[in-house]
């Protein structure tokens, strides 16, 4: 089995920068497969986990499909979602999961690639998918001071 070493400038962009900090400032609106092979939904337990630590989570909508898919969903709910979060943007009217899965037929109308949202799925923690990081399992991840302190650690942070 052939071995690599890690490039150091690597480890320190990911060390720094695979922490979330939940400052979130405007609308974002997910789509996610449950099935999702690639990135497992519980990620999106720790990313609205991570927004509520931060207080941030009235800017949060998280839609789900059954789907098996990672990046090749149907195009009518693509076209449900960015509608959904264009309305939201311009308007200030939050949608809901079920708001929005009751749109997409409109959408299929057009795509004919169906509709195969779930409003009413929430994922399972993320602790139940990952080990927790020595410390413990809170979220958020970074704090603000924790994310000030580890920019004058040196080897970590973004290389400018």
């Amino acid at each position: 089995m052939e071995r690599f070493t890690a490039d150091p400038t690597a480890v320190r962009d990911l060390s720094y920068d695979s922490d979330l900090t939940g400052k979130v400032a405007i609308p974002v609106l997910t789509l996610h497969a449950i099935d999702d092979p690639t990135a497992f939904v519980e990620h999106e337990a720790a990313y609205r986990a991570t927004l509520k630590g931060g207080h941030r989570d009235t800017y949060l909508v998280q839609t789900f499909t059954g789907e098996h898919e990672h990046s090749r969903l149907s195009d009518a709910e693509y076209a449900t979602s960015i509608t959904a979060l264009d309305t939201w943007v311009r308007t200030g009217r939050k949608p809901s999961p079920s708001t929005v899965a009751a749109s997409c037929p409109a959408f299929d109308r057009v795509y004919a690639t169906g509709c195969f949202y779930d409003a009413a799925f929430r994922p399972a923690p993320y602790a139940t998918r990952v080990n927790s990081r020595p410390g413990g399992s809170r979220w958020l991840a970074m704090t603000a001071a924790r994310e000030k302190t580890w920019s004058r650690v040196p080897g970590v942070g973004i290389a400018p």
